[in-house]
């Protein structure tokens, strides 16, 4: 190559690059995530991403314990904010749906969790002023809007229920899909849903109920055991004298609950529970998922959990979108594995709600409340809310969450339909 081709070469090279230039789009440098906030955490429209480690030794210890607490790391994120790197305490939770879940070395286990940010050493430590999180699988609630819905219902009657959200959670980077993100009922919790100082939260035990001698034991022991409370107030009076008012004749019983608990919202959560079909709650025939929370002047109200298995889950058959009901006003009723578990058609329900069917200003009350409750579901647009839940948790959609999400969507409508029938039975004004 002479000297003159070489040097137009040289400059055209030269030309080509500058050229280039022009068209190459400058890297944009990242963008630094914000931290997570509380909106975040319990949102309706974006999901959580919580990524998990355990060390292997924390893995084993679990397996043989499960509801005792492990160290554990968390990360909480959305596309746009992060909590960083978190070091916590974490357990299993459940009953049914603990069992064969155990085993986290096993790719499909999906056990429910809960988080204890003060784990320990962290005494102090806060997630954005909280010390728990309950991580719910949603094993028993394919619809994956169950908790969702039950709590906003509760919420919008004026029944403290928690607040919700989703969360996406990866356990040692195994993916264990989408998990409803509850608010954890501790002293942070009642501090936020009450104005007045708490004496005790009481977890009910299931089949126990408010009988005489169901006030033994310790903050630990016996047919309710205390989660809140106890070691600043080491006794169960208080409970001792809503079990008595409990079991007195029914028109002494109605005036004592005036006294001794919001008997209104007592009422309100039993409509909510007979409207959402929770069977699985005070007023079923297992007498279950519930917590007793009183003032320092021994004042009840009560508070719902554990409303997976709720719309009209059936989870007792094979079958896609089967829908299970049961009656708003019978004393006794089922529920999908009575047979299998109890070898009856029926059990009665919480003594609470009996006694309120069986007395008259109490059943009004409750009629007028299950009308209300109707009402507050179209008001409040819920089956529209549910629709867009659907939506906000659909890229996890399993199989059959389609079907199950429309089902559970379908028996709002369903029970309207029975509260008007009960309200025209009854003549409710």
């Amino acid at each position: 190559m002479n000297s003159k081709v070489a040097a137009r070469t040289k400059a055209l090279l030269a030309l080509l690059a500058m050229l280039a230039t022009l068209f190459v789009v400058p890297q944009q440098p990242a963008q630094a995530l914000s931290p997570l906030t509380l909106t975040d955490l319990f949102s309706d429209t974006t999901i959580v991403t919580a990524k998990v480690q355990i060390a292997p030794g924390d893995i084993l210890a679990l397996k043989a314990a499960p509801t005792s607490y492990v160290p554990a790391t968390i990360i909480l994120s959305t596309p746009t904010s992060t909590t960083g790197l978190i070091n916590v305490g974490l357990k299993l939770k459940g009953s049914t749906s603990l069992t064969g879940e155990t085993n986290l070395d096993d790719v499909s286990a999906r056990p429910s969790v809960k988080i204890k940010f003060n784990y320990k050493s962290l005494k102090k430590q806060r997630l954005l002023g909280l010390k728990h999180m309950t991580l719910n699988s949603m094993s028993q609630d394919t619809s994956h809007i169950h908790e969702w819905a039950a709590y906003k219902l509760f919420n919008a009657m004026n029944v403290q229920a928690p607040t919700t959200g989703w969360a996406h959670v990866t356990i040692n980077g195994t993916d264990r899909g989408l998990y409803a993100n509850i608010e954890t009922p501790d002293d942070i919790y009642l501090s936020k849903h009450y104005s007045t100082p708490s004496q005790h939260l009481y977890e009910g035990v299931a089949l126990a109920d408010l009988m005489p001698g169901n006030d033994s034991g310790t903050g630990d022991t016996g047919a309710f055991t205390t989660t809140e409370g106890y070691s600043q107030n080491p006794s169960k009076a208080d409970l001792t004298k809503l079990i008595a008012a409990a079991n007195k004749s029914l028109p002494t019983w109605w005036k004592q609950m005036a006294t001794i608990a919001d008997r209104g919202e007592f009422i309100r959560e039993f409509a909510v529970e007979n409207f959402i079909g929770h069977w699985d709650g005070y007023t079923g025939p297992i007498i279950n998922n519930y917590y007793l929370r009183d003032d320092m002047q021994g004042y009840f109200t009560i508070m719902p959990w554990g409303t997976d298995q709720t719309f009209g889950e059936n989870r007792a058959t094979p079958a896609v979108a089967d829908i299970y009901r049961t009656s708003m006003t019978a004393p006794a009723i089922g529920f999908p594995w009575i047979q299998s578990n109890f070898h009856v058609a029926t059990k009665k329900r919480g003594l609470l709600f009996r006694n309120c069917l069986a007395y008259s200003p109490c059943f009004t009350e409750y009629l007028h409340d299950l009308k209300l409750v109707s009402a507050k579901a179209s008001s409040m647009k819920l089956t529209t809310m549910m629709g867009k839940a659907v939506k906000t948790t659909a890229p996890f959609a399993i199989e059959n969450t389609a079907a199950e999400a429309s089902a559970t969507i379908a028996f709002v409508g369903l029970q309207q339909k029975s509260v008007a029938a009960l309200v025209a039975k009854y003549k409710v004004k």
